[in-house]
């Protein structure tokens, strides 16, 4: 099992990685096709999951205004910073 930190850690990168793999499935011919595929893709998640990532990039942005842009994500694992 991953610690709690991996968890927290992915979920915003895992919804970066399912955009992604989702859009450029296969060529773009242009932006309107691209703008279309983003808007579809977007909509295909779970209100939760995205609540959850955009609260974890919160508390990261404010880690590093803690730290004045500084090293944190170590502080964040070990509880020192952000509840």
């Amino acid at each position: 099992m991953s610690p709690p930190y991996l968890v927290k850690l992915t979920s915003s990168y895992h919804i970066w990685g399912l955009m992604q793999e989702r859009v450029y499935k296969l060529p773009i011919r242009d932006a309107t096709e691209l703008c279309q595929r983003l808007v579809e893709t977007w909509s295909g998640f779970q209100q939760s999951e995205v609540d959850y990532a955009i609260d974890q990039w919160c508390r990261r942005l404010e880690a590093c205004v803690q730290t004045q842009g500084g090293h944190f994500e170590q502080l964040i694992r070990r509880g020192i910073l952000l509840p």
